[in-house]
């Protein structure tokens, strides 16, 4: 048998192939690491910059200014060594004074790869991206390495933003849908000033579009008003179309194909669906899980006090007057549905949150256990056939979660985004039916479910017997407003979820 030459040689080279990429790994990669903390020395304090040159109230910046900052800072840290200035020109922060091409993007307001701060006013990124040459990657066709760093600075008037309404799914047609009766009026308080907006993040109808910047009629659009009916709001900003059927007609600016809007409050965390059960006054005792919720059945009145309602809190019969005060009524399964009656908060400061009980939290509903629904998250359904008077937290107390400072000031109904029904694929749902006078204040978030505000048959205003009247924001997955005998809808900062948000965020 003639011997086999060369097998050494061949078995060298394939492991020498494998060590140069073992190479590439362990060196280069570290070199990425080096380079990123590098970067992100030079972003951080850019963006902090940035940041300074975001002017509240209004949604206006001077963006040539946080350029200008940020490339002061780069420049420090020891980019473009070839700029004179801190320009966004030839003499700046551009490729061409950098020897390795680096590149400097700030953008106001941040890109969709901020995440929870895309689309959002008062907020500025800076991106800074290095071409790293390899060192042994190169054998893998690997010459270049972009690394990339960035930051999100901000500046703002301690709101969690500037919109009335949100609507939040990037896709569909209709997810924002406005039909009107007499008339929906959204509006700041005080006149003129900044907020009061329509986001909508649905890109439906965003080509081709043969109107730009306004509502049209016919086709389909992220933003859809119907009904023959006059809307009016200081501004409408669609990542799709705005269109119009039945001959509405919206007053305001139009924004098509705006930037996508990240939902504001995506980082906050809800109360738990557990702890000692709230005092249910038909039962004449304290609620525990796998109750059928506090059902009230009587005419009342009933004074309700914060805590954990197990299996939710229900109107089945008669016209019951619910007294809630203030502090934060979680319903722990069931829902929150007083389909009749006043339901009032006089002296305002609550928060409506619907969730799961808490062992079973975000998983499918127990089939075995007697009433499944008892343990799961249910809708919040308002139907007011006389009054509903609600209005948001304020800012100390709210129990059961706090004494001493409130995690959640302006919210008043929460639909959590990650309990059973949104985890196994369904829409978490708020409804809210005006009676004869509808009146309500704060925050409504169901960031992965259907909201549906309806007027009642009262006269238009936030004043006077008969109102009409829901100082709210809206931040949901999708949006339905129908106005009924007309809506008022004003805008007020002050009512609202206010999230401080001043430095480095992200």
């Amino acid at each position: 048998m003639k011997k086999q030459r060369g097998q050494v040689l061949v078995i060298f080279a394939g492991g020498l192939v494998a060590l140069m990429a073992i190479a590439a790994v362990v060196v280069d990669i570290g070199f990425v690491f080096i380079i990123h903390r590098h970067e992100q020395n030079a972003a951080d304090p850019g963006a902090l910059a940035a940041a300074r040159y975001i002017k509240y109230p209004g949604p206006s910046a001077d963006t040539a200014k946080m350029f200008n900052a940020a490339c002061f800072y780069a420049r420090q840290n020891g980019y473009f060594g070839g700029a004179s200035d801190n320009s966004n020109g030839p003499t700046g922060c551009v490729p061409a004074n950098d020897e390795m091409g680096t590149t400097l993007v700030v953008n106001y307001p941040p890109s969709t790869a901020a995440g929870d701060f895309a689309g959002r006013p008062g907020f500025v990124e800076v991106v800074l991206t290095e071409n790293h040459d390899s060192f042994f990657a190169g054998v893998l066709g690997i010459r270049r390495i972009p690394v990339s760093s960035s930051a999100v600075g901000a500046f703002n008037s301690g709101d969690s933003n500037s919109n009335s309404m949100v609507a939040l799914k990037p896709d569909g047609c209709g997810t924002l849908q406005i039909n009107g009766g007499s008339g929906i009026n959204i509006h700041p308080v005080p006149a003129g000033a900044n907020g009061g907006y329509i986001m909508v993040d649905s890109s439906c109808g965003n080509t081709p579009d043969t109107s730009p910047d306004q509502c049209s009629n016919g086709g389909q659009g992220g933003l859809a008003i119907s009904g023959n009916a006059t809307v009016n709001a200081p501004a409408a900003y669609v990542v799709g179309s705005c269109k119009l059927s039945n001959n509405p007609t919206f007053s305001g600016t139009v924004d098509e194909g705006h930037p996508f809007y990240a939902d504001p409050l995506a980082g906050l965390t809800g109360p738990p669906g557990s702890g000692p059960g709230a005092f249910c006054q038909p039962l004449g005792r304290n609620l525990v899980p796998g109750d059928g919720g506090c059902e009230y059945k009587t005419l009342g009145p009933f004074t309700l006090s914060p805590g954990v309602y197990y299996g939710g809190i229900k109107v089945s019969t008669s016209k019951p007057v619910l007294n809630l005060t203030p502090g934060i009524y979680i319903m722990a399964g069931g829902g929150f549905t007083p389909n009749n009656g006043e339901i009032d908060s006089a002296a305002g400061d609550i928060m409506i949150y619907g969730t799961d009980v808490a062992q079973y939290y975000g998983k499918n509903c127990p089939t075995t256990a007697p009433n499944p629904a008892n343990y799961c998250q249910g809708p919040i359904f308002i139907n007011g056939q006389a009054n509903i008077d609600l209005s948001g937290l304020n800012l100390d107390p709210c129990p059961p979660v706090s004494s001493t400072g409130c995690p959640y000031v302006g919210i008043l109904f929460w639909q959590d985004a990650h309990a059973s029904i949104a985890a196994n694929g369904g829409s978490p749902i708020i409804t809210i039916n005006g009676g004869t006078n509808l009146q309500l204040a704060g925050t409504i978030y169901n960031p992965a479910g259907d909201t549906t505000i309806n007027g009642g048959s009262s006269t238009t205003g936030c004043t006077g017997s008969d109102q009409n009247c829901a100082a709210v924001q809206v931040i949901s997955n999708t949006i339905q407003i129908n106005g009924g005998a007309g809506l008022d809808m004003p805008y007020d900062p002050n009512k609202l979820y206010h999230l401080d948000n001043q430095g480095l965020v992200h």
